[in-house]
């Protein structure tokens, strides 16, 4: 029986040290690197990886298969906030919106979202996207 529970604490001692260890490497290496061990992709970096012009198709795209003209604009405008956009009513009346998300970039640069749209009613009208990116 003691010689079980010897084993146990012996696996335990060495399990405690392995994770220790992972996490001393992960800091060391994201503190000397920049780099994270678990990278975190922001919502827009899959349209600013691929460029401007395919990026901005892209985008635009997936938001009129998510948000089709007609379909409420609520939707959309809290779709856009949650994924870090900066919306601001325009418009006389309030019914153009103009969202916008900045993202600084390892090199210094700066990729740029942009969306705007309007409102008809309750109801989403044209969607219009513009992407700088400084990959392409």
């Amino acid at each position: 029986m003691g010689r079980n529970s010897e084993v146990f604490q012996t696996v335990k001692l060495m399990l405690t040290a392995l994770g220790i260890l992972f996490l001393g490497v992960s800091v060391f290496a994201y503190v000397w690197g920049g780099q994270s061990p678990w990278p975190v992709r922001a919502p827009f970096d899959r349209y600013i990886d691929v460029g401007t012009a395919e990026g901005t198709r892209m985008l635009e795209q997936d938001l009129a298969e998510a948000h089709p003209q007609g379909s409420d604009a609520a939707a959309l405008l809290q779709r856009l906030r949650q994924s870090g956009m900066d919306c601001e009513a325009r418009g006389a009346l309030g019914d153009q919106f103009n969202c916008t998300y900045r993202q600084p970039r390892n090199d210094r640069r700066v990729a740029g979202v942009q969306v705007r749209f309007d409102i008809q009613g309750r109801n989403l009208g044209t969607i219009t996207t513009a992407l700088n990116s400084p990959n392409r």
